[in-house]
């Protein structure tokens, strides 16, 4: 495979405007539709205003649904936007079970 001096010439030139081969435009890609602004808000109303209160916990699956967006967006506007660690119930007796 033979490569051409216009080519290297050219790599050379995009490395040095852009500090970088790859060219990327900014906003190029495929918008944010579940992490928005508007649903940040409406989760984070779901999950925090539930403080203090013993029985109104809801999981990331329930806020999914009541805001009609993907589970897993659901679980990353919980850790990366509200900054929230999620957690998996474990019934008492699996854990006794397991220590024996």
């Amino acid at each position: 495979m033979e490569i051409r001096l216009s080519t290297v010439q050219k790599i050379c030139r995009r490395v040095d405007a852009s500090g970088s081969v790859v060219e990327c435009q900014a906003g190029s890609g495929r918008p944010k539709s579940a992490r928005t602004a508007q649903n940040v808000q409406r989760a984070d109303e779901l999950i925090c205003l539930q403080e203090g209160e013993s029985g109104t916990h809801q999981s990331t699956r329930q806020v999914a649904v009541e805001l009609n967006i993907s589970a897993t967006s659901a679980r990353r506007i919980a850790k990366e936007d509200l900054h929230l660690s999620s957690f998996r119930r474990v019934p008492v007796q699996i854990i006794t079970d397991a220590v024996r």
